[in-house]
């Protein structure tokens, strides 16, 4: 049942009285509504405003870009509500009675038979069976929000100071709830969004077959996966509050020589900034040795104090096992070559000596020959030692090629004669088998 407007014989001061208490209700009832509810009760306080004044109508409207929308409103018994009419209302159509409010000044029409017939703002209120307009504004931090107002619709009515003063202090609270909420809402949904995405970086990581480790600015480790646990062996729970140069790690290079914490990662991260690549390091557990790849990035600060190095850990035991093994075969490899030129070069030196002494009596035995038969055959002998010299000579040339110390020489070269000693060589080998030779 709407109520009445107060009566003549009602004082002035009790009615200012009664708008106090109204106030000071419907703001402790905004101020102190959860988010979820904020629309019921702005509709409720509508409703005790309605009332209170004695009006057939009282409305939110919200301004969304260049339109304003009826976002909460109460009707009278009897008065059809309008409220899904009067969404996206174009600010430019209605200027007569939006420039006042935008401007921060309130809009009275006790009769809008004020308004220009015919105008958009006439058609639309007429529309809507009003006779009385009451419109105050909400500004937000100097920019036009919205605004709240009543109407009367059976007949006219005038608009008391009290009832200005009630909407004025209904539409501060409003539009602070209403920011209050929008702000909440922006929070919630930056929560939710990041906690989506922490739960996303977490099942990447948690999933990830490399071990990571994030430490803080003292050097002391506050996240690891359970890769890290499985990479390093050690349990999570004791990984994590260990500084990163702790006396429990057993770690040395792989070489098995101990690592300063200067040269740490950490350390090297936090002193250049820079990232650290593919620092190797031995683990001595109690199954064996590990050996184990850690690159190490800086994450940015978030606020002072908050600096964070992140280590991204990969078992690497079977690369440097292999990488070992090979390391190893190359020197064995070496070694036997190099056992292999100097046998090559001692028996070259020891072939030498005997041959020399063969050409020195061939030499003698040539000139104390007077047959031309025999003095072939000696001639024979003296090409098979030269030729068999020039190949002991190859052989030392061979071991100085690989001990990287050969020198080339520039002398005559008579093919002819090369020729000639080969067929003698040959000859007397083709002869014994029946065979003709010649070059």
């Amino acid at each position: 049942m709407q109520s009445q407007p107060y009566s003549r014989q009602t004082t002035n001061e009790q009615r200012q009285t009664d708008v106090q208490v109204l106030v000071v209700k419907l703001i402790n009832r905004l101020l102190s509504v959860r988010v979820s509810d904020v629309d019921a009760a702005i509709t409720d306080c509508l409703r005790q405003l309605g009332q209170f004044a004695g009006r057939d109508r009282a409305y939110v409207f919200v301004q969304r870009d260049v339109y304003v929308d009826n976002t909460h409103e109460w009707c009278a018994s009897g008065i059809a509500p309008m409220i899904e009419q009067l969404q996206g209302l174009a600010v430019e159509d209605y200027r007569a009675l939006l420039d006042p409010l935008i401007a921060n000044q309130k809009l009275l029409l006790p009769d809008i038979r004020e308004l220009p017939p015919g105008s958009a703002e006439y058609e639309l209120l007429a529309a809507q069976n009003i006779r009385s307009l009451l419109l105050v504004p909400m500004i937000d931090d100097g920019q036009f929000f919205g605004f709240v107002g009543f109407d009367s619709v059976s007949r006219r009515g005038d608009f008391l100071p009290g009832d200005i003063y009630l909407l004025k202090a209904f539409a501060d609270v409003v539009r602070a709830v209403l920011v209050r909420r929008t702000a909440t809402k922006a929070m919630h949904a930056a929560q939710e969004e990041l906690a989506r995405e922490r739960a996303f970086l977490q099942g990447i990581v948690s999933t990830n077959a490399s071990g990571f480790l994030v430490f803080d600015e003292a050097g002391i480790i506050i996240y690891a996966n359970d890769a890290a646990e499985d990479i390093l062996g050690v349990p999570l729970d004791e990984l994590l509050g260990q500084p990163f140069d702790s006396p429990n790690w057993r770690v040395t290079d792989l070489q098995g020589g101990r690592i300063e914490s200067a040269q740490e990662p950490f350390a090297r991260v936090r002193r250049t900034g820079a990232l650290v690549s593919n620092h190797r390091i031995a683990l001595h557990c109690d199954d064996g040795m590990r050996y184990v790849s850690i690159n190490a990035a800086p994450i940015a600060a978030t606020a002072p104090g908050k600096h964070r190095v992140v280590y991204a850990v990969n078992e690497v035991t079977a690369l440097v096992e292999a990488e070992q093994a090979r390391e190893a075969a190359l020197a064995a490899a070496f070694r036997a070559n190099e056992v292999k030129t100097n046998f090559l070069a001692n028996m070259s030196h020891e072939i030498r000596t005997p041959l020399n002494g063969i050409l020195g009596i061939s030499n003698i035995l040539a000139e104390s020959l007077s047959d031309d038969g025999q003095k072939q055959m000696i001639q024979v002998l003296q090409d098979s030692g030269n030729l068999l010299m020039s190949i002991i000579n190859d052989l030392l040339d061979m071991t100085k090629i690989e001990a990287d110390a050969l020198d080339l020489e520039h002398i005559p070269f008579g093919l002819d004669a090369l020729v000639r000693r080969i067929e003698e060589v040959h000859t007397f080998r083709a002869s014994d088998k029946g065979l003709s030779f010649s070059v």
